[in-house]
């Protein structure tokens, strides 16, 4: 399995498994455009406020993810590929603002 946290183009190159990527800018609205230009059939997408922040796991219909929670900053999930031993993966993205970076 192989996880990547990176742009679009990187992403299609290296076909990964599990893709979390941060200040995607973007409503919901806008994700499936980008689930098929980087051939991910599934997402959590946590909406950008304004063009501030945003989150998003994908993954291909292969791979079983199933989320356990997620928040503005945080996204954690237990990841199955091919009957595999279960792994928990914690994406995080800690407030754009410097001084508030504890508190996320």
């Amino acid at each position: 399995m192989s996880i990547l946290s990176w742009n679009s183009g990187l992403v299609i190159s290296k076909k990964s498994s599990l893709v979390f990527l941060i200040e995607t800018k973007l409503r919901s609205d806008e994700w499936d455009f980008v689930k098929q230009k980087i051939k991910l059939a599934n997402a959590l997408v946590v909406e950008a406020r304004g063009r501030k922040g945003g989150l998003a796991l994908l993954w291909p219909r292969s791979v079983n993810v199933e989320i356990k929670s997620f928040s503005t900053h945080p996204i954690e999930a237990i990841v199955r590929e091919n009957d595999s031993n279960a792994w928990r993966f914690v994406g995080f993205y800690g407030h754009h603002e410097t001084s508030k970076r504890k508190l996320s």
